[in-house]
């Protein structure tokens, strides 16, 4: 995407505010700015300044020299963001009151952006006047700090709001906001200060808004109860809204009342005690997969009054119909998810299931991401990062990258296959890229520069599953050229033979995220060799008869060879003027040589008889 060069900076922050606000750009994500260069078609500096206005803004967590990172959502922080609104608003409503003379022009502008609020009630312009509406109080308070802390902890709460106000009750919701900026004018009109406070005196506490899905393995129905607990009586159910039965698609909803007395809706009040909000279930068999499923929306907050303190839960409990039945039940993982609570009886959920439609077909091998660094040295001389030295690390060096996906399908295979590395790789980069100063590839954002027969040559960092397949790809290939005829059942089968399980494998993340394990190229290469029984790799034989030894450094001083079907090894090392200068033997097909007490040189590697490949001690 290119933008016009004017105003750059301002032009690229409206776009990611939007891109924000508008849950394209999710909380916690990383914004890199060679990304962000690259889809703007801009050099370095408008990204940094358009960056910090976003962290002015207060949704910039923390600034790197590779890029930022978002404020992860805690419904704990969106609770005291909400509390801060309610708080500084309800005090500039009293400051902008003071003056009587300044009552008619609040109130003219508080009626004119009501009226446009009605005017866009279904468009997002409607948050937009909603803002308009509530700093008028602001800008009568002749306050300017209450100001710029309103403005920078707005945009915040506005994200909050949005995600708040999604799903199929929406416009009520919005009607009903409408409704309270109504009651404030006519207090303001009757001169009733009090009441002007009360009405504008709303908090929402532990904000849940999303989906939930529930599919049977098969036709057969089961009950999804959605309850409230109560934590401090020992997780006692206190109401059950139910849902026994295919509904055929059509939904029933429970709701609090007062702003959610929505059409058809059954008002429950030990659910409106606990609860501000409503939930809405229906279900149905799949006509294409003869699968029985329910879905449930969610949209609430905890009572003020009733649930300050968090000990009325939301629970979900599912009831099979028949021995043997396997339910899935599935999240939008934004503001729903699963979690036990540390409550004895409830199960937590997991990140199984969050693979991607296109890692799911067949005869495919499916790959996934581990760390291999999380801070890399740049050609400036300095050492960068996605998060700062001390904190919990982002990327956990050797564990599987959070943003790596993987699920157990419905038919029961297990995705990934095998994990790579893939965060964060230093991989070559076009030379023309780096040398157009429009794209700004500084070299902040270079690790690696090589000058050669008059070129350049440049290498960076990069992240993503992206990174990963390549390496099983590459090294696919390369079985493939020593045997042609494996399929993919062979590949898969030989990944999973010789994936690595270390102590990251075995001991962190879910067992299904990792596969296999983590790939290992040159173990999955020697199995080939081993189960083809022939002459090794084509194009690189001796002679007919001879088998091609595979020799490869394992550090500056040491090295290993193999050869596929060799029952004993005899290694030669000569000098480059044919002298023998080490012999070595061993059982086996494969011998590791430590070379410490080589000279530093150049040797030719002989294996049983064959031609002699080349080597360097340093």
């Amino acid at each position: 995407m290119k933008v016009v060069k004017d105003l750059l900076s301002e032009q690229i922050y409206k776009i990611l505010k939007a891109d924000i606000i508008n849950s394209k750009i999710n909380f916690g994500e990383v914004l890199v700015n060679k990304n962000l260069q690259e889809r703007f078609e801009v050099s370095s500096t408008p990204i940094r300044d358009a960056i910090l206005r976003l962290k002015e803004d207060g949704i910039i967590e923390e600034i790197t020299r590779s890029g930022a990172k978002l404020i992860d959502f805690d419904p704990n922080f969106a609770c005291e963001v909400n509390q801060l609104i309610m708080t500084i608003t309800l005090g500039v409503i009293e400051y902008s009151l003071e003056n009587e003379q300044n009552r008619k022009e609040i109130i003219d502008n508080l009626n004119k952006y009501i009226d446009l609020q009605q005017n866009n009630v279904s468009t997002d312009l409607y948050y937009e006047y909603d803002y308009h509406f509530h700093k008028t109080f602001f800008d009568y308070s002749n306050n300017k700090l209450l100001k710029d802390l309103f403005k920078k902890y707005n945009l915040i709460n506005e994200i909050l709001v949005k995600a708040y106000h999604k799903g199929a009750f929406s416009l009520e919701i919005r009607m009903a906001c409408l409704n309270d900026h109504k009651n404030i004018i006519k207090s303001i009109e009757e001169n009733n200060i009090s009441k002007t406070l009360r009405s504008g005196n709303k908090t929402y506490f532990n904000l849940r808004n999303g989906q939930i899905a529930a599919y049977s393995n098969d036709s057969t129905e089961f009950e999804l109860q959605i309850v409230v607990t109560n934590t401090k009586r020992g997780n006692r159910v206190l109401s059950r809204i139910p849902l026994l039965k295919n509904t055929n698609g059509q939904p029933i909803t429970y709701a609090s009342g007062g702003d959610y007395s929505m059409s058809g809706a059954v008002i429950n009040q030990t659910f409106a005690k606990a609860f501000d909000g409503y939930v809405t279930a229906a279900s149905a068999i799949d006509p294409e997969t003869g699968r029985y499923y329910a879905m449930a929306q969610i949209m609430t907050s905890d009572n003020q009054k009733e649930n300050k303190d968090g000990n009325y839960k939301l629970a979900l409990q599912i009831t099979s119909k028949k021995p043997g039945q396997r339910v899935e039940v599935y999240s939008d993982a934004q503001f729903i998810y699963f979690d036990s609570n540390k409550q004895e009886g409830f199960v937590s959920g997991t990140r199984n299931g969050s693979i991607s439609d296109m890692a799911c077909a067949a005869n495919i091998v499916t790959v996934g991401s581990y760390n291999v660094r999380n801070h890399w040295s740049s050609l400036d001389g300095f050492v960068y990062g996605y998060n700062k030295r001390g904190d919990e690390d982002d990327f956990p060096e050797g564990e599987a990258s959070r943003f790596s996906s993987f699920g157990t399908l419905a038919d029961g295979r297990n995705l990934p296959h095998v994990c790579a590395p893939g965060a964060s790789i230093i991989s070559s980069v076009n030379s023309y890229a780096v040398e157009n100063t429009d794209l700004g590839y500084t070299d902040m954002a270079l690790q690696g520069r090589l000058e050669k027969g008059g070129k350049k040559y440049y290498w960076h960092q990069s992240l993503g599953t992206s990174m990963a397949t390549p390496v099983v790809a590459g090294a696919i290939a390369l079985w493939l050229e020593a045997n042609p005829s494996l399929t993919v059942k062979d590949v898969i089968r030989i990944i999973q033979q010789t994936a690595r399980k270390d102590k990251y494998v075995t001991g962190t993340g879910d067992p299904v995220q990792w596969g296999a394990g983590k790939f290992d190229a040159y173990a999955g290469l020697k199995q080939v060799l081993k189960e083809k029984e022939t002459n090794g790799i084509n194009g690189v034989r001796y002679a007919e008869s001879q088998v091609v030894p595979v020799i490869t450094m394992t550090g500056e001083r040491s090295f290993s060879a193999f050869l596929a079907g060799a029952k004993q090894l005899n290694l030669r090392a000569y000098s480059l003027s044919g002298q023998l200068v080490h012999s070595l033997s061993a059982q086996g097909d494969e011998l590791n040589v430590n070379a410490s007490s080589w000279n530093k040189g150049v040797y030719l590697i002989q294996v049983n008889g064959g031609k002699a490949q080349r080597i360097v001690i340093y």
